[in-house]
């Protein structure tokens, strides 16, 4: 309903005045701001609208280059996405996505392709963060995490817990209880197998011993 006694026009756009002969607009800004210029960018509403929007926020929470925190430099870059499924990967999973570290990744049409894709996906992912990988191994299979396996490594002195032998290509292997699954120690290859064919039993260990000590010559 209008009012019936409207004031002044907008010193600066010539509307219906609220205060100070300023607009609803205008006082707002000034009051905020104290200005009444405009402080939203040219670009305003149409990034958020773009298809890539979403690409280009998740890009900065996974990490981009400096040069793609321009929204329009990304997109530049990559262009159109080919097909509503396709998505934006890293070529190097060590480096952050930008003009020079990026592909589309094509989607897969059967249930064995998408198998195929997602192992792809993880063995790249595996390659690029060894360590992230190995602690998540850990994680998952053992309940402790790379600290923990690095604090078991320097009080067996880098070595087997069993023979002390060092393996310069392989890390030595988590030895757990199988009962209780309680973590033992670090193994080598040769140890871990040999506790395994004699079935985790002190006994037949005790007899293979009495056995081999009764021929030696």
């Amino acid at each position: 309903m209008p009012r019936k006694n409207p004031g002044p026009p907008c010193a600066v756009c010539g509307k219906e005045s609220v205060a100070k002969r300023l607009c609803a607009t205008h006082y707002k800004r000034m009051s905020r701001h104290g200005h009444v210029e405009t402080i939203r960018p040219e670009d305003w509403g149409l990034r958020e609208k773009h298809p890539l929007n979403g690409t280009w926020r998740w890009t900065g929470r996974v990490g981009r280059h400096k040069s793609w925190d321009d929204f329009w430099q990304l997109v530049s870059d990559v262009g159109e996405r080919p097909t509503p499924k396709h998505t934006l990967r890293r070529q190097n999973q060590t480096k952050p996505f930008g003009p020079k570290n990026w592909y589309w990744s094509e989607p897969v049409n059967s249930d064995d392709g998408a198998k195929v894709n997602r192992a792809a996906y993880s063995k790249a992912w595996r390659s690029g963060n060894p360590m992230r990988a190995h602690n998540s191994f850990l994680k998952s299979n053992h309940g402790i995490d790379l600290v923990e396996y690095e604090r078991m490594l320097d009080e067996q002195n880098g070595g087997c817990a069993i023979c002390g032998q060092k393996d310069k290509f392989f890390r030595l292997a988590v030895d757990h209880c199988h009962g209780t699954n309680r973590v033992r120690g670090l193994l080598c290859s040769q140890c871990n197998r040999g506790l395994g064919a004699f079935k985790d039993n002190p006994e037949l260990l005790k007899r293979a011993a009495a056995y081999l000590a009764r021929y030696r010559k």
